[in-house]
């Protein structure tokens, strides 16, 4: 669910950048043709960039930046900024030539592994959340002069001799949720020949935040009531068969004193057959909650699995992937094993991986769940049986001596299965629903909650300097290092 919240607007901003730095590259080349309307025909004197063909008519900021990523003079629309009012992100730009720090200056021309980090990161809180961003930045390179390239958040694309590099981060967003799958910097790795770096374009907005809709949070607070419905429910069945326990010991000791007399024999038989008809009727109550266990227990794998359905949806990479190699999709319980591992070895993805494990390691406490329901319905059946017998020795006290043992080493036996009963019901509570309640009403409420709270900080912010605008972007320009 993370992922598919952090990712799922990505593909905009990607086609936007690119399109943006098609225009950029392009520009030096065109002929009778008219930028001054072009998005990124910016220079350090003004921004020339029109509103209208923005992303929309609402306020946006640019900033022309030093290599550094320190801002050197910013424009509201075509209009220099003379507003006090800080920025709510700022950009830091460093470089490493083999590993070392080095400044942009130092590293035109020069040759070795380089890394180039953007780090974005928002200054501004709203009721002790960050203001979150999502930022994409697109660069291109003369792709002679690099070999190895890669980027850890973000995508390359080649053509010919010019490689385009957009890379994206989520300022804020990290903080607000308490996690670090939203990362707020990027880099560029190469191994470079005469280092030169074009200009580059970062696009800054919380809009797409903003704009999550959070009613579909819902379904997980029910799903959080439903797991402490069933953690309530266990709570009655452990109790039942705990009164079940110290009914049997009681029986067992009734037997054994039934044994040292025959007059007292009929006293213990009706003790016996009470409680073995206490028995019989309070693991046919154990047994009528195993369909609803089970159906809870289902329910949430099954909520698990659409999780990961979701977040491979959103990735078109994966859907190209499993409609190429023909990969059963999407996932269920009986197929998202094979599925997950072919998606797995073609990806190498550390999130999958993670998913996959997630879902076995529930899948193996789901299996074992239906096999101790399977086992509570048979105990009833046989209990039920029990009490008939039980029954029938009351009425039949002449067969004394053989009866007397017969029945003592029954009720034995019956005790130790109660009381292992008992015990089992118990360590699957605390080992397996009690962990699984703790973590509805801590780690996923407070993940929801953190959610809301985000989206609720993000829409906070929609202006920077017009108090009428309902939306704000931030564009940074970071001059070529040449």
């Amino acid at each position: 669910m993370k992922k598919s919240i952090i990712y799922s607007s990505i593909a905009s901003f990607l086609i936007l950048i690119s399109s943006l730095i098609f225009v950029a590259n392009h520009e030096t080349n065109a002929t009778n043709t008219d930028y001054s309307n072009n998005l990124l025909a910016v220079t350090d004197s003004s921004p020339a960039i029109s509103a209208n063909n923005l992303l929309s008519q609402d306020e946006a900021i640019y900033l022309i930046t030093d290599t550094t990523g320190d801002v050197n003079k910013s424009f509201i629309g075509s209009t220099i900024n003379t507003s006090t009012e800080p920025f709510p992100l700022t950009l830091n730009i460093s470089y490493t030539l083999d590993g070392a720090p080095i400044s942009a200056t130092d590293i035109i021309g020069k040759s070795g592994h380089v890394e180039i980090t953007y780090d974005f990161t928002s200054t501004k809180y709203y009721q002790s959340k960050q203001i979150p961003f999502l930022t994409v930045t697109g660069i291109t390179i003369n792709s002679t002069n690099f070999n190895n390239l890669s980027i850890d958040n973000g995508k390359i694309i080649s053509a010919g001799d010019t490689a385009t590099i957009i890379g994206y981060t989520f300022p804020g967003l990290s903080y607000d949720l308490g996690t670090d799958l939203a990362p707020s910097s990027f880099t560029i790795s190469a191994d470079t020949t005469n280092f030169a770096l074009d200009t580059s374009y970062s696009l800054a907005a919380n809009s797409i935040i903003a704009d999550l809709d959070t009613t579909r949070l819902n379904s997980i607070d029910s799903i959080i009531n439903s797991i402490n419905d069933l953690s309530a429910g266990l709570s009655q069945i452990i109790a039942g068969s705990s009164e079940l326990n110290n009914g049997m010991n009681s029986l067992l000791s009734g037997i054994n004193t039934l044994q040292s007399g025959a007059a007292e024999l009929n006293t213990g038989a009706a003790t016996l057959a009470a409680g073995a008809t206490e028995l019989s009727t309070g693991l046919s109550t154990l047994s009528s909650s195993s369909s609803e266990l089970n159906t809870g227990a289902l329910a949430i794998f099954n909520g698990l699995i659409d999780n990961v359905n979701s977040t491979i949806n959103a990735n078109q990479t994966l859907l190209y992937l499993i409609d190429t190699y023909s990969i059963p999709f999407p996932l269920t319980t009986d197929n998202y094993d094979e599925s997950l591992a072919a998606l797995i070895a073609i990806t190498q993805s550390e999130d999958l991986q993670s998913a996959k494990d997630s879902l076995t390691n529930y899948n193996t406490f789901y299996a074992g769940l239906t096999q101790y329901t399977t086992g509570i319905d048979t105990a009833a059946t046989a209990s039920t049986k029990l009490a008939a017998g039980a029954n029938s020795l009351a009425a039949g006290t002449t067969e004394l001596k053989t009866g007397i043992d017969q029945l003592q080493a029954g009720a034995s036996e019956l005790s130790n299965g109660s009381a292992a009963l008992h015990s089992g019901l118990l360590t699957f509570k605390t080992q397996g629903i009690d962990r699984l309640v703790n973590f509805a009403n801590n780690d996923l409420d407070s993940f929801v909650r953190n959610i809301r709270s985000t989206v609720l900080a993000a829409k906070s912010y929609h202006s920077y300097n017009n108090p009428s605008a309902t939306s704000v972007k931030f564009i940074f320009k970071t001059p070529s290092v040449k």
